[in-house]
């Protein structure tokens, strides 16, 4: 399975609980772009409100929400 992109099989291994790589989709990771670097954030979290991405950057506020 290619790690940086969500399919099918990973949503079924997922769901199985059998997914032990999701590791690799999930959580915060950088990519390359032509300016540099660019970092996506990824949770599962079906039921949640909201969620707010933190840390030193932002003073650990709830200011930086994420979004689908």
């Amino acid at each position: 399975m290619e790690s940086n992109v969500w399919s099918a099989e990973h949503a079924y291994y997922f769901h199985q609980g059998t997914d032990f790589r999701a590791y690799e989709y999930l959580g915060s990771h950088s990519y390359p772009t032509n300016d540099g670097y660019n970092v996506v954030f990824r949770t599962w979290a079906p039921r949640a409100d909201a969620i707010y991405v933190t840390g030193d950057f932002n003073g650990w506020r709830d200011v930086n929400p994420m979004r689908r």
